[in-house]
């Protein structure tokens, strides 16, 4: 915003968490030496989980950081689980590159992180 009125800012850096390197202003995420655009509502959430690693997150607080103006008004109900499948398929969070994504009780998911193979 500041750059298309004319003034300088510097480029942000990316977030970066192990092998996973992310970029906000492309709602990008680069790993295992390729980049992926996300959609809005998964790069949040993507973002979210690794921002909480090894923490708990309910299911409840994923939908109430959500923003229905950016997208996420479709994924209030079981919904919200397809797309955290979907986080962990994009991102490959299968433990590979040293994430896991875990669903550890019917109501909420944690990112651990895993030893590299």
């Amino acid at each position: 915003m500041l750059q298309a009125r004319g003034l300088g800012c510097a480029t942000p850096k990316p977030l970066t968490w192990g092998a996973y390197s992310f970029h906000p202003l492309e709602r990008s995420v680069s790993f295992a030496g390729r980049t992926r655009r996300l959609d809005p509502v998964t790069f949040d959430l993507a973002l979210e989980f690794f921002f909480n690693a090894e923490r708990m997150l309910s299911l409840a607080r994923l939908r109430r950081m959500m923003n229905p103006v950016r997208g996420a008004c479709r994924f209030w109900g079981n919904e919200l689980i397809g797309t955290l499948t979907d986080v962990a398929d994009e991102l490959e969070l299968h433990g590979v590159h040293g994430w896991r994504l875990v669903h550890c009780e019917p109501e909420a998911f944690r990112l651990d992180r895993e030893a590299i193979p």
